[in-house]
């Protein structure tokens, strides 16, 4: 088992100022990270796709991925770690050829002009998995606990929950816990437009409605409060993830 460096460089240990209670008294210090780092998410959500194919398929049919014109559907996946929740996509095989694209580029219209697609291959390596992003492979130990997955490397270690569609603040429609933003479930055509801006809403009123494919998908407020912007009108069209309206918390 390796050491962690922040237990190493702990001003403490240097000093030789050790004793059974240090680990104990200083852990949040020890623990806590500026971030977690972009590999170590990118691993988490693979494993969590790998698991979504049936054990020995190499059928792309086999993802439960959806179904787009043009290309290939995203997969979301939203990880909640110490540091909040982290939202990734990941479309294709891992044992084959994935691709990965991080939460950073995804605001506004889907993904934004900083977001970066990075090609993943995931494979097993003992009791550890070998993951290769881009022209860099790195080896992490990987851990199930019902819905949280734990990945360690290098001494360091991180636990992500998966959060599901349909967890509160975390369906169709909705932007992250608690960010107001309402977001397009599908490419389609604004059909309905039931607020307007200013208006008071509650969590889970239906805010507007989104056809696709001769489907009508309703979308529905993600939090209590005030229709704060009204980005979209009646008969336009809009993008996977599209933000749609944001509401804003409820006025005191």
């Amino acid at each position: 088992m390796h050491v962690p460096d922040a237990l190493i460089g702990h001003p403490a240990v240097v000093a030789g100022d050790l004793d059974t209670g240090l680990v104990e008294r200083h852990l949040d210090e020890l623990v806590s990270r500026a971030g977690v780092p972009d590999d170590v998410l990118t691993a988490a959500a693979l494993v969590l796709h790998r698991e979504h194919v049936p054990a020995g398929s190499a059928d792309p049919w086999d993802v439960p991925d959806g179904w787009r014109l043009g290309e290939a559907a995203w997969t979301v996946y939203r990880l909640e770690s110490r540091d909040g929740v982290h939202e990734l996509r990941v479309r294709g095989l891992p044992a084959s050829g994935a691709e990965v694209l991080l939460s950073g580029g995804l605001s506004g219209d889907g993904a934004g002009a900083g977001a970066e697609t990075v090609p993943a291959l995931l494979a097993d390596e003992g009791d550890d998995l070998l993951v290769t992003l881009g022209e860099t492979a790195r080896r992490y130990a990987v851990a199930r606990d019902g819905d949280t997955v734990w990945l360690g490397r290098d001494g360091d270690a991180w636990a992500f929950t998966h959060r599901h569609l349909g967890d509160p603040g975390d369906r169709a429609g909705a932007g992250g816990p608690g960010d107001g933003l309402v977001r397009s479930p599908m490419p389609g055509t604004v059909l309905v437009v039931k607020v307007a801006a200013g208006d008071r809403v509650t969590e889970g009123q239906p805010l507007l409605i989104v056809e696709a494919m001769k489907m009508e998908h309703t979308v529905t407020a993600p939090i209590d409060g005030v229709v704060a912007e009204l980005r979209v009108r009646t008969g336009q069209a809009v993008g996977m993830d599209a933000v749609l309206a944001v509401v804003g918390g409820q006025e005191r």
